[in-house]
């Protein structure tokens, strides 16, 4: 380090994956697997994916045989000797590979910590407390480009891992969320209540950078800084026993288990690195000492990545530890040995599972469960499909992709959006959408497609052209093409390797299904934090701001709306639309139908979210046309009905998204009406004195779908031309006076 500092050798990350690529916005879980056996790391990964977590699951591991294995090998011995040797993956490294070309979001590397004595990859045939690692190709040179040696001195692997953690870290945005975690003995639940929440919910510039950590398990007082082991481990890393003032009788904190906000963890990693270079303590625990020296001796808090710190009391949080209180039969409030599941404690949120359970290992009854769940999960794994876990997020084996403009305006990536397609026949219907959403304060894109700007009226089209003058309306056209009844995608998709446009894979489909391809590639255009709504335009206008209130920075949110069960649900539906009853009978067996008789409908044309639960939902809708193989109208209601009642539906039980499934009237933003008005008004849900309407609770809702009530009609009309009246046609403005803020 001095020679370096000497030369003034300037130096760059230099370290790759050997499988899968770190995606910069996500969230992301990092651990170390090298020790694990095979059906470990199973549990490991799976049991995170079904929880609901769709963030990267970044890994260190041993995924080559090592130098003793190439010697049991005659060929490989012989190949090796002759220098033409080609690295061979063990069984470890066949999965991980098959996790990552399989699935998006495992992120592996293989080789890097390594042995110090055998030089091998470090591997679970090596002894934790005794071998000490060091870490291959972290950095390089940036001029010369040669890879670094490390300089550090052999270490333990639990004081070498927090440098890798720091240089994964650097791979992720600030608002992404990342937890440090030891995957020896962990697993997750589904249903979790508390999880690491994801920051990518909130704007970047409204959010708060938090470091959480976790207290040990304090029973039987073994966890204290005062005992003498962890006393002892104090003074050994930092050889002065006046340490020991400043810690009385706290709890430990768990170096095992940390998560936080990117810029939080990035500054804590590289002040656990620093503590290493001040000590030198490679010893077995050390990064214990680290970990709550930086806590107790005020490091932290003088941080500037880090605004907060957060220390949860065992059995609160995400993380629950339950070593000290095995067995866990003789702790109900903890454990529900029924059905073997781990409770954080109820702290006024009710029983809920814990999201990860770390050392199970530790109790004979959970450890036997989990033994059995682990042969099931490695018996369900079939090289030849995507793994179980899989939920869809991203449309796997697609051989194209896609790449479209607007032919008027352009997307803001930090804003919230409004989708729709339209056929743009009434001109009325577009300026009371677009008009009515400016005057109430959205100031969000308004994103909208029409197959055909020649087929418009004179008026849309100048109407449009004017509100593109003032940022945030986007305007496609040509993106679908009519084929009889149906509709194509013609140039929508192109070959990734040649840029050439192909022909669109799908046969030809219904408006409302094609719709959701165009939407998904819209998602692409805005911010994990964005919020967008999916609406029919041309049926759709706003009595408020949509996306005033900011939601919490905890969950992605996704919005469905039922139907009144009076007006369309699972019993009735013929009378309303043969097409959508078809669709239905098509996907729903007769038994679903039956059980489902009294149940209202979902509609597919009133949904809002983050930016990141739209995604993932669009692509349900997607996956759900091409696995029935309905394309024709009204199969948009009838998958969004069945992956829904079926709980299909992509995070259903998850711990980074909730989903709600609002009755009419219900719902805080939109309000899916209900024929006929004299039934809206006896109801209190339309006011007819100040001709609004409302939910429910009373409340006025920003946006109403399907407001064409014949007693309405003149009343709108009157809106739409005093909205087009406050339209200045040279400059595209409005005069807006709702809470723009």
């Amino acid at each position: 380090q001095q020679q370096q500092q000497q030369q003034q050798v300037d130096v760059e990350i230099a370290l790759e994956p050997d499988f899968g690529s770190h995606r910069f916005d996500q969230d992301a879980v990092f651990a170390i697997v090298n020790t694990m056996e095979y059906d470990e790391i199973v549990l490991f990964v799976t049991t995170l994916r079904q929880s609901g977590f769709t963030g990267d699951v970044v890994l260190s591991a041993n995924i080559y045989f090592t130098s003793q294995e190439i010697k049991k090998n005659a060929q490989w011995q012989q190949q090796q000797q002759q220098g033409s040797y080609t690295p061979q993956l063990n069984k470890v490294g066949k999965l991980l590979r098959y996790y990552c070309t399989r699935s998006v979001g495992i992120v592996v590397y293989g080789g890097v910590v390594r042995n110090s004595v055998t030089h091998d990859t470090f591997s679970n045939t090596m002894d934790v407390e005794k071998d000490y690692v060091y870490l291959r190709g972290l950095y390089r040179i940036k001029d010369t480009q040669d890879i670094m040696e490390d300089e550090r001195i052999p270490r333990s692997l639990g004081v070498a891992r927090f440098e890798l953690y720091w240089v994964w870290s650097k791979k992720y945005s600030p608002s992404s969320t990342i937890l440090l975690i030891d995957a020896q003995d962990s697993y997750f639940q589904m249903g979790a209540f508390h999880g690491m929440g994801s920051n990518r919910v909130c704007r970047h510039s409204n959010a708060t950078s938090t470091l959480h950590t976790y207290e040990e398990n304090s029973k039987n007082k073994t966890h204290r800084l005062t005992h003498a082991q962890n006393m002892t481990m104090l003074v050994a890393s930092y050889k002065v026993f006046e340490i020991t003032r400043f810690t009385y009788n706290d709890n430990v904190l768990s170096a095992a288990s940390t998560h936080g906000d990117q810029r939080a963890i990035e500054a804590y990693l590289r002040a656990m690195v620093k503590q290493f270079d001040y000590t030198q303590c490679a010893l077995y625990r050390c990064e214990w000492a680290f970990h709550n020296y930086l806590y107790y001796m005020g490091v932290l808090w003088s941080l500037p990545e880090i605004d907060q710190v957060k220390v949860y009391m065992h059995g609160t949080g995400a993380v629950n530890s339950v070593g000290k209180d095995v067995p866990l039969t003789s702790s109900p409030r903890i454990y529900d040995s029924e059905s073997y599941t781990v409770l954080n404690l109820p702290m006024g949120h009710g029983v809920h599972p814990s999201w990860c359970v770390h050392q199970y290992k530790l109790d004979e009854e959970l450890y036997g469960y989990i033994n059995e769940t682990k042969k099931k999960l490695v018996k369900e794994i079939d090289y030849n499909e995507p793994p179980v876990f899989w939920n869809g997020g991203e449309l796997l084996g697609m051989n194209y992709t896609v790449s479209i403009s607007p032919l008027i305006g352009k997307h803001r990536p930090e804003q919230d959006a409004i989708f729709s397609i339209f056929y743009g026949t009434n001109v009325n219907d577009i300026a009371l959408f677009v008009l009515s959403a400016r005057k109430v304060g959205f100031q969000g894109d308004i994103v909208l497609s029409t197959p055909d700007l020649n087929k418009l009226a004179s008026e849309t089209s100048q109407l449009l052209s004017t509100l593109a003058k003032k940022k945030g309306v986007i305007l496609y056209t040509g993106l679908m093409q009519q084929k009889g009844d149906q509709w194509i995608l013609p140039n929508f998709f192109k070959d990734p390797t040649t840029g050439n446009p192909i022909s669109d894979p799908r046969p030809p489909r219904a408006k409302s299904v094609l719709a959701f391809e165009i939407f998904r590639e819209w998602t692409n255009y805005y911010a994990s934090s964005s919020k967008i709504m999916i609406t029919d335009a041309e049926l759709t206008f706003f009595q408020g701001n949509p996306f005033v209130n900011e939601t919490s920075c905890r969950f992605f949110e996704l919005h469905l709306h039922y139907e009144h069960a009076g007006y369309r649900k699972f019993g009735s539906f013929e009378k309303q639309d043969v097409m959508i009853a078809n669709a239905i009978e098509a996907v729903f067996d007769a038994e679903d139908l039956s059980n489902l008789a009294t149940r209202p409908l979902l509609n597919p044309n009133a949904v809002h979210g983050h930016q990141d639960s739209i995604k993932i939902f669009i692509s349900d809708m997607i996956s759900g046309f091409d696995s029935f193989q309905c394309y024709h109208f009204g199969c948009n209601w009838a998958v969004l009905n069945y992956i829904w009642y079926s709980r299909t539906i992509s995070n259903y039980e998850s711990v980074s998204y909730e989903i709600f499934a609002h009755k009419q009237g219900g719902g805080y933003i939109i309000h899916v009406t209900v024929p006929p008005l004299d039934f809206m008004t006896e109801r209190g849900l339309f006011d007819p004195s100040k001709m609004q309407f409302k939910s429910w609770k009373g409340t006025v809702s920003p946006v109403v779908f399907r407001y064409k009530f014949s007693e309405l009609e003149v009343h709108f009309q009157q809106i739409t031309r005093q909205l087009l009246s406050e339209l200045d046609y040279a400059t595209g403005e409005t005069n807006v006076t709702g809470d723009e803020s």
